[in-house]
């Protein structure tokens, strides 16, 4: 990690109150509002959301527990419908889609980082990430896009373990793989560092970088982390399903 430097004195990279520079949206969210429950039992988990991600760009949503996050990103990657409001991928509105309509966008477009890895503990490193092809429908999974997915996660030389026989880190970065393997536009992460000390989180974030840097990809994730907040393009504060802020970090530490 490194600081800017002013006149020999350490500068912590700015956080400037403002909404995403002039480049291409890639995910837009317009008045979003999710209700669990009817009548006096109703829960209102969010409340007229407007936010956009731009393309090739980090964004983390922030917020303690129950701000909302966690169900915002189910309604941005189409997990769940929201109850009023619209999302846009690429310009096309993708609320109310069909169930095979969904999957197909997530299959083609959209990769998925849980809070649980997810793993089969007696499969390799490699046959998780080939499996994940297989479940996300690719006519051409196979061993070599595999293969690439575990060397820009820095796991190829471990693909022949199984998870029991890897550290939580490398699980996540397992996890991480095969999210990627099918070259997603959008990589949606919920908590990605949270099971992670503060080394291997370090390590999480500026794998994402790399992946932006080197593919385009845009990525979209939820920490109460504050050290990510200066790693990352763009920081989207929740308060009791309301977006309080959204600010931009003018200059991201890497």
């Amino acid at each position: 990690m490194r600081l800017q430097k002013n006149g020999g004195k350490a500068v912590m990279p700015v956080l400037k109150e403002t909404q995403p520079e002039n480049r291409e949206i890639l995910l837009q969210a317009s008045g979003i509002k999710r209700v669990f429950g009817r009548g006096d039992t109703a829960v209102t988990a969010l409340s007229d959301i407007h936010l956009a991600v731009p393309r090739g760009s980090v964004v983390a949503l922030k917020g303690r527990s129950g701000s909302g996050k966690t169900t915002l990103l189910n309604v941005l990657s189409t997990l769940d419908d929201p109850t009023e409001g619209s999302v846009q991928f690429e310009g096309r509105e993708i609320t109310g889609l069909s169930a095979k309509a969904r999957n197909e966008l997530r299959r083609r477009d959209i990769g998925l980082i849980f809070q649980a890895y997810g793993l089969v503990p007696l499969m390799s490193a490699l046959e998780n990430v080939e499996f994940g092809l297989r479940i996300a429908g690719s006519s051409k999974a196979g061993r070599e896009d595999a293969e690439w997915a575990l060397e820009r996660v820095g796991m190829k030389d471990r693909m022949k373990h199984r998870p029991p026989e890897l550290s939580g880190g490398e699980q996540q970065r397992v996890a991480i793989a095969r999210a990627i393997v099918h070259k997603p536009k959008l990589l949606i992460a919920d908590e990605p560092t949270a099971e992670l000390d503060s080394r291997m989180g370090l390590q999480v974030i500026r794998l994402f970088r790399e992946l932006v840097l080197s593919s385009g990809m845009t990525i979209l994730l939820t920490t109460h982390d504050p050290g990510i907040m200066e790693l990352v393009d763009h920081v989207i504060a929740l308060e009791d399903g309301t977006i309080v802020s959204q600010t931009i970090n003018a200059s991201p530490l890497t």
